[in-house]
């Protein structure tokens, strides 16, 4: 039975990696699939969209640092969650059906929707 216990997490894990590939890059109209697909695929792209928001928030931190200029300003010390981030870029994708997004990258069409949702005053004035 110990070996059971041990199993499960062993052969999820082998899953994600072997499917890993399959995720890089990954469209909306892939990411949609794999969600609708349930089990493995589903949680594997629910961790890639939540990778993805976390490296475009490091990217916006950056971007600030760098450069003065934040990508997006979401308000206070927001932490977005899994179930967040995907309604956010479907909502995104939903309101603009007329650019046809579902064959753009789920990074670009995450970062559009966050640009969008949170936009940043302009330049020299501050968010009240």
């Amino acid at each position: 039975m110990r070996h059971k216990a041990h199993l499960h997490p062993l052969v999820f894990a082998s899953i994600l990696i072997s499917s890993w590939s399959a995720f890089a890059d990954m469209s909306v109209e892939t990411f949609e699939r794999n969600m609708a697909s349930g089990d493995a695929p589903a949680l594997a792209a629910r961790y890639y969209i939540t990778g993805i928001e976390d490296g475009l928030s490091w990217a916006n931190v950056e971007s600030k640092k760098r450069f003065g200029v934040k990508l997006y300003c979401s308000p206070g010390s927001i932490a977005l969650q899994g179930d967040q981030i995907i309604d956010i870029m479907r909502r995104f994708v939903r309101a603009h059906d007329y650019m046809d997004l579902q064959e753009q990258r789920v990074g670009v069409v995450l970062l559009l929707a966050l640009e969008e949702l949170f936009p940043c005053p302009p330049l020299g004035r501050t968010r009240q």
